[in-house]
Order: structure tokens, then C-alpha cells, then sequence
């Protein structure tokens, strides 16, 4: 087991807490949670202590990428730098998260491909992760009309209100085009995010609470409504000559695999009480819940190989579907 953790390490470039991964890797793996695996432990060293909870999983997308080779002939070596970092958000990708350094030192001219997942943070959704379910806490049946403070001038909007402003004043094609600008020859694959909960017209109970059927509906509303902002604002970074592709995962996640749906490929809710002891970083109690598991993050890895045109993905045995390691030509 530990030459096997040895083995997937050495692919990448690993930065320990506080140091920089080396500029100017050829393939670097930029993001948040979604990309850097939450909740899929085992994690890479030194990404998982008391001061550092960038929490990068063996099993993350970059990871089985990597296991592939697919923007390679051959498997990525050590000129790799995987730096996604749970929770960041614009902000901490640019200045540093956990001790870490800024995301955007990893690349160079001599990068030739960038993933990242961006934007959810913005928003907040964590918080809506707790606000919205039914049991403890803040759980609300119809939690988008909750009063809460607006970022702009301090009244009291509702939730749906203050989503919707957060996602229209999210400024992401600037940061592509910093991406750009480090590493110009690189294509950038920009990660959309998958529906997490099913619609079916009911409540989906999952671990201390449910969400009701209404709360979904939303949740699924504004995932698409930050999905079509990250695809307009990579239209813009791509009118400034970036070359950047939206990856979409959604209609493989549709397919049954949300929570509550006939084979969930998203983390359920778990109350972890250690979580809530934390005293740096994030104190949620339910760190980790509704992120993608491992089949899950074969199918965001599953979405960037098909928006790269490349030959089909390397799959997990779990997921029950066909290996062809093969790597592009």
C-alpha cells in the first residue's frame, strides 16, 4: 500500500506546506475542492495536517490524468504540478492558501496544459451546504428566501438574491487571461460543476437532514447559473487569444449518478464532529460532503478527455466501464 502512495506521488510535483511547486510544469492541475479531490482520502503528504487541508487525493482527476497520460505519449514525470487546493476561491488561488503559495507560480512558458474548478467558493457554497439542510443548524425548507446581508451595500437581500449578485460580479476571465499571460502556450480547460442533488420531485435525506424537493430545484438552478457565467467568461479570456476549452460534466452526472440518485457519484452529507474543532481554515462540520467521489472524479477526468479529443479515458475498475490506457496521438 505505502510503494503504492509512493508510486502515484512521485507523478507529480508535490509542494509541502509553504513551498512553491517549481514554474513552469508542463501540465498543472489548478483549482479548488472539486480538483483537488475533497473526500477521497488518502492524500498526498503534507496536504492533510493541521495546517494544511489543500487535502489532494491519489484519486483526484489530475491524478488518473496523469495515470493516463493523456496530453502525453507518455506518463506525466516530475516536471507535473498538481497545486489545486481545497476551498480556494479567486482570492487564495492568486495569494496562497493553508501556507501554500500562489497557484499561479506553477506555470511557465514551458506549460503546455492547465485544468482548473473556480467559482464555487465565491459564492459560498459551503455555507449553503448547511443553510439548506432541513435538520441543525440553519436548515430552512425553502432556504433561497432566508434573509441574509448583501455584499454590496449591507441591506438584507435573500439568499437567491445574494447568489445571483455573487455570480454576476465573479470575475474569472480576468484570471484566465493571467493564466495566459504566465503560460502562453498552454491550453486551459476550464472545469463547469456537476448538479449534485437528483430532481425528482421529493426531498433527498442523506446523513443528519434532507433537503426538500424546492431547495433542489434551486441548488440545480444555480449551478447552471454559474456554469453558463464560467463558459461567458472564458468567451472572453478566449477573445483575448487564450486558448481555453469548457469542460462540461453535467450530462454524465445526470444520468443517475447525483445524491439520491440510482448510483450517486456525489458524497452524501456527513456530520464530522472533528471538523468542527478546527481552529485554521475552514470550521465546517460537514467538510467533504457533496463533493465527487472517486467514480466521480473519473468522470470529470472522463469530460476533459472528451472536450481534449483524445482516444478514450483510462477507468476505474468501480466504475464498471472499459479501460483503454492508450494515450493520444
Amino acid at each position: 500500500m505505502f510503494a503504492a502512495l509512493a508510486a502515484l506521488v512521485s507523478m507529480f510535483v508535490l509542494p509541502s506546506s509553504g513551498q512553491a511547486a517549481p514554474a513552469g510544469s508542463t501540465y498543472v492541475a489548478l483549482g479548488d475542492s472539486f480538483s483537488s479531490g475533497e473526500a477521497n482520502a488518502p492524500y498526498l503528504p503534507g496536504t492533510d495536517t493541521s495546517r494544511d487541508q489543500c487535502h489532494r487525493s491519489t484519486s483526484a482527476y489530475p491524478q488518473l490524468l496523469a495515470r493516463q497520460g493523456l496530453f502525453y505519449a507518455q506518463p506525466l514525470t516530475d516536471t507535473t504540478a498538481f497545486v489545486a487546493c481545497s476551498g480556494a476561491d479567486t482570492g487564495s488561488l492568486r495569494n496562497g492558501r493553508y501556507g501554500e503559495p500562489s497557484q499561479l507560480g506553477a506555470l511557465g512558458p514551458a506549460t503546455t496544459t492547465v485544468t482548473i474548478s473556480l467559482g464555487g467558493n465565491d459564492l459560498g457554497f459551503s455555507d449553503l451546504v448547511e443553510a439548506c439542510l432541513h435538520v441543525g443548524w440553519n436548515g430552512n425548507p425553502n432556504c433561497k428566501a432566508q434573509k441574509v446581508t448583501s455584499p454590496a451595500d449591507g441591506a438584507k437581500i435573500t439568499r437567491a438574491q445574494r447568489e445571483t449578485w455573487l455570480t454576476d460580479h465573479l470575475d474569472l476571465h480576468s484570471l484566465y487571461q493571467e493564466i495566459h499571460a504566465r503560460a502562453p502556450q498552454a491550453r486551459i480547460y476550464a472545469l463547469l460543476y456537476p448538479h449534485l442533488i437528483a430532481m425528482r420531485g421529493r426531498a433527498c435525506h442523506t446523513g443528519p437532514g434532507s433537503y426538500s424537493a424546492r431547495n433542489i430545484l434551486w441548488f440545480h438552478d444555480m449551478v447552471d447559473y454559474l456554469d453558463q457565467h464560467i463558459a461567458d467568461e472564458a468567451a472572453i479570456a478566449r477573445g483575448t487569444k487564450a486558448d481555453i476549452r469548457v469542460v462540461d460534466p453535467r450530462p454524465a452526472f445526470d444520468q443517475g449518478h447525483t445524491l439520491c440518485g440510482t448510483d450517486s457519484w456525489i458524497h452524501g452529507i456527513e456530520f464530522i464532529q472533528d471538523e468542527c474543532k478546527r481552529t485554521e481554515g475552514s470550521t465546517s462540520c460537514l467538510k467533504g460532503s457533496l463533493h465527487p467521489t472517486r467514480a466521480g472524479q473519473q468522470a470529470l477526468a472522463d469530460a476533459i478527455q472528451q472536450a481534449s479529443g483524445a482516444s478514450p479515458t483510462l477507468t476505474l475498475a468501480s466504475a464498471g466501464r472499459a479501460i483503454s490506457p492508450s494515450p493520444p496521438a
